[in-house]
């Protein structure tokens, strides 16, 4: 799934578990992807509704070079506000 932010730019991610779950929002890390659902099973199982985000310009999410870390919680918020 896509969802645009700043600039008409798109952040990527994906969602696991049941949608009236505790939402966890999980960035994916440098050896995973947002498609790596089995590494959530434990999470899923516990009833919580995981939202992987692919960072900016990893994936399907544009490139955007941020100029600040507060960048990111700007972007995000986009996906937490949905």
């Amino acid at each position: 799934m896509k969802i645009q932010y700043k600039n008409g730019n798109t952040l990527s991610y994906a969602e696991y578990g049941e949608k009236s779950g505790y939402p966890l929002l999980v960035q994916h890390g440098l050896i995973a992807s947002i498609s790596d659902s089995h590494l959530f099973d434990s999470l899923i199982k516990a009833g919580i509704r995981v939202i992987s985000v692919a960072r900016p310009g990893y994936g399907e999410s544009s490139p955007y070079p941020m100029s600040q870390m507060a960048e990111w919680g700007e972007i995000v918020s986009v996906l937490a506000a949905e």
